[in-house]
């Protein structure tokens, strides 16, 4: 089944800043941004799918992040809520998917930064790369 024929699934959630993301100038530490963004996907995956993201690793297969560009346009600062949204707008040779973000104030209206993700489908057994079935497709397309 190919996504092009699909609609990619919007993945949004607020995240809480946590004291530790931050660094002593109250700003979140620029490593954070990467795990707000990749928190908020898991989030949105349990919430919505009801489906616990384990459930992936016990079918027997997993990501693996090969490739992060973040563009930092303002600083998150202090403790808050950030609004994270993210997509897979395509998934190449059928085993890369390559996730476009953007993390927001809450409100939306400021943006913090955007970049792109790529992870990997990864076989839990042999730890290599394959093509990802169709059912972890309708989790990313309908």
């Amino acid at each position: 089944m190919s996504e092009l024929n699909k609609t990619a699934i919007i993945y949004e959630d607020l995240v809480d800043v946590r004291f530790s993301d931050l660094d002593h100038y109250n700003h979140v530490n620029s490593k954070h941004y990467l795990d707000l963004i990749v928190t908020s996907r898991l989030t949105f995956f349990s919430r919505e799918f009801k489906v616990p993201f384990e459930s992936m690793t016990e079918r027997g297969y997993g990501f693996f992040l090969t490739k992060v560009t973040i563009n930092y346009k303002r600083p998150i600062v202090g403790l808050q809520r950030v609004f994270a949204k993210s997509h897979v707008a395509e998934i190449r040779d059928g085993k890369v998917a390559v996730i476009p973000f953007e993390l927001r104030t809450a409100d939306g209206t400021k943006l913090f930064s955007d970049g792109v993700l790529e992870f990997t489908v990864i076989d839990m057994k042999t730890q290599r790369s394959t093509v990802a079935p169709d059912w972890i497709m309708d989790y990313f397309f309908r």
